[in-house]
């Protein structure tokens, strides 16, 4: 500490005041201590004594810088200016801690405090260079200027990071940071020459030297990737084709087709173009292959071609003889099997999937969808004539069956029935609802005494489960919702 009063002339250029720096490192010492003292639940009056030192050196720390303490700002010497490097590297770490923060969700108070130590130090920053921070780019101080040869080249390389980042496809506040650096110095560069800096102030060497280098690496990347992508569809081409041969599991076939159509989608995504049969890729690829692949081929044609009897086999078969082909699509034809091509419609598009009790289907996202919609229209519609919502159970006892015999008639053998509950048989068995009004009427009767009850408009969703014959398809009966 200083015997005499501080004055702005007082403190010499040889001797710097480190006291404001080692009463910040007290302070944030003690702090730490007040914290853990409080998290291990101290006495009361070790926590004040603790608080009280530490208000006693943010007074002392008032006193010597002339402003209050704030955590994370360490004071510089008076008489040297802080370096453009240290500032960005404090405003980069404060930036961080700022962010780690929102992530962990901190108190909002903590948050705001960092948020006004990396304002603090953006100022400074901007006091000493003249211009805003700006994140990725190495700051440098007006009074060193670049020379324009200089600005001219760290120019040209900032275009080219630009121009990678936007193929890469990068962050959007990422390109625009770094757009921004390119346009700053684009204008200290006019600050410098009077002049707007154009790609032929470049030098033509650099130039020449780095648009090979730069070009090459991504075409024979990109046909690097395409034939890679090619090689794999190719193989797995052949196994979905192994599979169907073996005939094996439909889920693991449909597992190994959508792979083979995500790498046809990646392959197109790189080339731009959809990826060509076999046939024609081989031809740009070693012929030795084709004579090899035909002969053990040629055996296999009297198999494939009564199982298929579509009209695209003839196509693909070229002068190395006739190739199996991936089924992806539809296989069946409307007119010819109407119901195996229903079958494949609902299935293959991924609408239901099949169950193991017969009649009892899986809806799956796109068939729900489709029924949400109906079903959201129809609600839409009943609200507007007055008509409520409502839900009954969907048991009915068998007493109430018996006073429904005329409605239910026709019902009576398929009505299905929960007869035991665990091993033991219920003393009386309970009916899966028919239909609705099974349920309904009986309410009804309560509920409505007379005209004045009158129109009672109620809706319900629900299944009913009744045991049908679809003789049409030339099913087995079983249980199915309506």
């Amino acid at each position: 500490m200083f015997i005499k009063d501080w004055k702005p002339s007082a403190i010499s250029a040889t001797a710097p005041s480190t006291g404001g720096q080692d009463l910040d490192q007290q302070i944030a010492k003690q702090g730490d201590l007040v914290r853990s003292l409080k998290a291990a639940k101290a006495e009361k009056a070790k926590v004040d004594e603790a608080v009280k030192v530490l208000l006693d050196l943010k007074a002392k720390y008032k006193a010597a810088t002339g402003k209050d303490w704030k955590p994370g700002s360490t004071l510089a010497p008076s008489s040297t200016v802080t370096s453009s490097k240290d500032l960005d590297q404090q405003i980069t770490k404060q930036g961080d801690l700022v962010r780690s923060l929102k992530a962990a969700k901190t108190e909002k108070a903590k948050v705001d405090e960092a948020v006004k130590v990396l304002l603090d130090l953006k100022a400074k920053y901007k006091a000493a260079m003249g211009q805003d921070w700006k994140p990725g780019s190495v700051p440098t101080p007006q009074q060193a200027n670049n020379s324009v040869d200089g600005l001219s080249t760290q120019i040209a390389a900032q275009g080219d990071k630009v121009r990678k980042l936007k193929t890469e496809k990068a962050d959007k506040a990422t390109v625009d940071a770094e757009v921004k650096t390119l346009l700053s110095l684009k204008a200290q560069y006019k600050s410098a020459t009077g002049a707007d800096w154009t790609p032929n102030t470049a030098a033509p060497a650099n130039k020449k030297s780095q648009s090979p280098s730069t070009n090459t690496p991504t075409m024979n990347g990109a046909n690097d990737k395409a034939t890679v992508l090619a090689a794999e569809i190719a193989k797995q081409g052949d196994l979905v084709r192994d599979l169907k041969a073996k005939k094996a599991d439909k889920a693991t076939i449909d597992q190994e087709v959508k792979k083979l159509l995500e790498l046809k989608a990646q392959y197109q995504t790189e080339t731009g173009a959809a990826y060509a049969p076999p046939s024609q890729a081989r031809e740009n690829k070693p012929k030795e292959k084709k004579p090899k692949e035909a002969k053990p081929k040629e055996a296999k044609p009297k198999e494939v071609k009564p199982k298929e009897p579509s009209p695209k086999p003839s196509k693909e078969e070229s002068s190395s003889g006739p190739k199996k082909i991936t089924r992806l699509g539809l296989e069946a034809s409307k007119d010819v099997d109407l119901p195996e091509w229903y079958t494949q419609v609902i299935t293959k598009s991924e609408m239901i999937d099949y169950y193991d009790i017969s009649g009892c289907y899986i809806l799956r996202p796109w068939s729900y969808c489709i029924w949400d919609r109906i079903r959201n229209f129809l609600s839409g519609q009943f609200k507007k004539l007055g008509v409520k919502d409502g839900y009954f159970p969907i048991f009915v006892s068998k007493a109430v069956l018996e006073r429904e015999k005329t409605h239910i008639a026709d019902f009576a053998p398929e009505v299905a029935w929960v007869t035991h509950s665990g091993s033991s048989e219920l003393a009386e068995h309970i009916a899966i609802r028919p239909t609705s009004e099974t349920a309904m009427y009986p309410a009804y009767a309560r509920w409505i005494q007379s005209h004045r009850d009158l129109p009672y408009k109620l809706n319900q969703w629900n299944n009913v489960v009744v045991r049908i014959r679809v003789a049409s398809f030339g099913q087995c009966l079983g249980f199915g919702r309506k």
